[in-house]
Parts: structure tokens; sequence; C-alpha cells
């Protein structure tokens, strides 16, 4: 049976400005972020044997986030969630922390002139919103209360590991940013009472395999995507993975990333080379 779990501090909590918020060191190319508040957002996730939107909640402690990467200095810093050149590398993270149901982490962008740009943006405040990819480990699904007393269902991802943490235009998780010195964010709210996720412009590539990114709304992973002419995807729900090599869509596994699910039946004839591939969580 489902849990049942209303958050006490939900709707009602400040994304609180202090010094250790608000480091930026320029010399080294270094701040800090909140990376998540634990906000609800939608996913697309096999549930019950069936596809479908469900809002989701990362547990938001330490012993729920597997932040080996981190202590490693392999975690990268990308451009809009681009795990697809080396050229999206902005960076790695060099450390993660949890307090007050916030996940934070010092962020230090590379010394190279191709980062210059981006740097220059975060540092002056302009661009300020971050998201996390991550894969899930464990989850388990749980009750929450609307503000009329109604029970809804919310897949909490109790045991996660972030992959990458990203500078996007627009991100899921409202509380999630950078904190600038030059920005004071002592009144800015994390999200009002009961609130979903906003709109969100993804990246234009597929994600890495198996991991779940800020995705919003139900056009906003979906894209039109090149297949292998020759093979056809029988079943709308099928895995799609990408083949790095050739640059398309195969629903075969071997050597390929899994990057989501097919969300129509297309045939094997030559001028069959696209069809629509909704990206995300695959269980």
């Amino acid at each position: 049976m489902p849990n049942k779990n209303t958050p006490a501090s939900d709707g009602n909590r400040l994304v609180q400005a202090s010094s250790t918020l608000q480091s930026i060191n320029d010399e080294e190319r270094t701040i800090e972020c909140v990376f998540s508040t634990g906000m609800l957002v939608k996913h697309y996730l096999l549930h019950n044997g069936t596809w479908q939107f469900m809002q989701t909640r990362l547990v938001l402690t330490p012993e729920a986030c597997d932040t080996s990467q981190a202590e490693k200095g392999v975690l990268p810093v990308l451009d809009q969630h681009g795990v697809w050149n080396t050229k999206n590398v902005l960076g790695n993270v060099q450390e993660i922390t949890f307090a007050n149901n916030e996940a934070r982490a010092v962020l230090k962008f590379s010394q190279a002139d191709s980062v210059q740009d981006t740097w220059q943006k975060v540092a002056d405040g302009s661009l300020r919103q971050v998201s996390v990819g991550f894969d899930i480990i464990e989850r388990e699904l749980r009750i929450e209360q609307n503000a009329s007393g109604e029970d809804f269902e919310v897949m909490y991802f109790t045991k996660w590991r972030p992959v990458e943490i990203s500078m996007v235009v627009m991100g899921a998780d409202e509380g999630a940013f950078t904190q600038s010195a030059l920005i004071s964010t002592a009144d800015t709210p994390v999200h009002p009472p009961n609130s979903t996720a906003q709109a969100v412009e993804p990246a234009r590539q597929p994600p890495a395999a198996d991991r779940a990114l800020s995705l919003s709304q139900q056009e906003a992973d979906v894209f039109d995507l090149n297949k292998t002419g020759s093979q056809a995807w029988a079943d709308i729900g099928a895995k799609i993975y990408w083949d790095d090599t050739n640059k398309r869509c195969t629903t075969g596994a071997s050597g390929n990333k899994l990057i989501g699910v097919a969300l129509e039946v297309v045939g094997a004839t030559a001028s069959e080379t696209v069809g629509q591939v909704r990206l995300g969580i695959v269980d």
C-alpha cells in the first residue's frame, strides 16, 4: 500500500539568502547553487504495466543520494544536459550537501575560453537556472493531499545518483538556481502550495540512458527523431535506443544508449526514417 505523506513545508518555504549561499569566486570560477528543492515534477514512468505521467519527488537526504561521482571529481557541469558532445562540458561539481530539504552543490567552471561566455552570464546573474540529471536506484509510491484534501499519487525517488548538473534557460524545479552575491533571493518563494512543474524547453538531444531529466508537460519531451529505415517499430511503448555511430534511433540494444519509448508504430520501408519518441525515464 502507498504511504500517506503530506510535507509540512510544502509551499511555505523560502530560499534563504546567506553568506554561505552567496559564495562566488571569480578567480577560481566556482559558485554555489541549489539544484533541487524536492518540488513536484512530472515524469513519464512505466507503472503497473502502463506508461503514464506521474508526479515525482526526489528525497533530499545524504542517505538517499549517492554522491560518489562528485566526491571523485567526475560529476560534470553541462550546458542544457548536452551529454552527446564534449563541447557541452562547462566544468565539474566539487561538492554536494543537503540542508533544509534542499540539495546544494558547488560548481567549478573550466578556465577554457569556450566557457568564458557562460561563466560571465552565471557570474553576473543573467543565467541562474540549473537542472539535475540522475539515475534512479530505488523508488516508492506514496500518497499526498492537495489543498482540497484530495489524495493523489506521487512517486518518490528514495535512492538516486546524480550524473550531471546543467545550466539551463528554464528548469522544472522553480527553486533550483545559482546563488549569486549580486542577487538577493531572500524573498523568492520556492513554489506555491500544491504546485506542479512549469513548462520546460528541453535540450534538443536525447538524454543519457535511464536518466531522469527535469522535463514537464506532456509535449515537452516528445521528439521526431531519425530512425533506422529498414527497422519497424511494431509497438507503442517499445524501448528506443540511440545509435551514436550512425546518429539515429533503433530498437537494437547492443552497444547503444536507452533514451525513451516509441509513441507510434512505424514501418520498415526506405522512406520511413523518422519516428516519434518520448525521452526520459525507462524502467
